[in-house]
C-alpha cells in the first residue's frame, strides 16, 4: 500500500497590497515551491525597528576560535573574528579577552582604550572606513 505524502502548496494573492511581503515571493513567479516554511516580514517603513539584534547578554573571547562572542537574550549569538576589528588586530590575547559590554550596545577593551558598537560590528564594520579599506587591500 502506498502512503500519501504531505504536500504543501503555496499561492500568491495578487489581489491587493498585502502587509506583509513573503521573502523569495520573486520565485512564486517560476513556479519554486518551498519544502519548508515561508518567513514573511512586515513591510520596511512597519518593521522598521524589528530587524534589529535583541538584547545583548554578555561577550566573551573564545580562545580556541579567536573569536569575540556576543550573546543575547533569545538565546541567539554573533560570533566575529577578535583580529578583524580595528584596535585589536596586533593586541595580546591576553588585552583581547578582557571585553566588557558596556550599555547593552557596546563592546569594551579598558587596557587597550578600544571600544565597538554592536549593530556595526554585526553590519560588518569593524573600524573606521579607511581601517575598512586597508583591510581589504
Amino acid at each position: 500500500m502506498m502512503k500519501r505524502r504531505n504536500r504543501r502548496s503555496y499561492s500568491r494573492d495578487n489581489t491587493g497590497h498585502s502587509r506583509v511581503k513573503s521573502l523569495g515571493s520573486g520565485l512564486d513567479e517560476i513556479g519554486f515551491q518551498p519544502l519548508g516554511r515561508r518567513i514573511s516580514i512586515e513591510k520596511e517603513h512597519e518593521a522598521e525597528g524589528s530587524l534589529k539584534h535583541s538584547t545583548p547578554s554578555g561577550a566573551y573571547y573564545d580562545h580556541s576560535s579567536g573569536r569575540i562572542v556576543i550573546e543575547f537574550t533569545n538565546g541567539a549569538a554573533f560570533m566575529v573574528p577578535a583580529r578583524s576589528l580595528q584596535g585589536l588586530v596586533d593586541a595580546l590575547e591576553s588585552d583581547i579577552s578582557e571585553v566588557e559590554l558596556i550599555g547593552g550596545k557596546g563592546l569594551y577593551w579598558e587596557r587597550l582604550e578600544v571600544e565597538h558598537e554592536i549593530e556595526l560590528v554585526m553590519n560588518g564594520s569593524f573600524g573606521t572606513p579607511d581601517f575598512m579599506r586597508r583591510q581589504r587591500s
